[in-house]
């Protein structure tokens, strides 16, 4: 039973992320993401916008090789899932293993806005916070 909870998130992650690249496969929504983040980024004093920059390329910099991993990773959970039988322990494993990288990369995110954070004034921590804050991706279904 413990083993299965990390299973079904991941699964979850899956299914989420697939159905949010599907929605927004057309572009225009990405589009407008877009525009809206470069007039917010805009409003940050260009020193402030260098900071930023620089601090999420340290942070993808330093999660590259846990992505990496977890490109296999989800490789090894889609072959054990399909494969001929069904090898749950193995299944488990891996599952877990992938979440406990997530795990990792929210940490190394966390680590870097708290730098940021403490570089910026309350103004420009609401700015980066709205542009970095996870959207509502289903409006209408709550």
């Amino acid at each position: 039973m413990n083993t299965l909870i990390p299973s079904l998130v991941v699964m979850t992650t899956l299914v989420m992320s697939t159905a949010t690249f599907a929605r927004s496969y057309d572009g225009s929504e990405r589009q407008d993401k877009r525009q809206k983040y470069s007039q917010s980024f805009a409003a940050l004093p260009e020193d402030k916008q260098s900071l930023v920059k620089d601090t999420m390329q340290s942070m993808r910099e330093n999660s590259q090789d846990i992505r990496s991993v977890m490109r296999t990773l989800r490789e090894d959970l889609e072959a054990i899932y399909t494969a001929e039988r069904f090898d749950a322990q193995a299944y488990a494993t891996k599952a877990e293993e992938a979440y406990s990288l997530h795990g990792q990369m929210h940490l190394n995110r966390v680590k870097g806005l708290v730098e940021l954070g403490n570089q910026l004034n309350q103004e420009e921590r609401k700015i980066v916070f709205e542009l970095l804050s996870p959207k509502k991706q289903f409006k209408g279904r709550r």
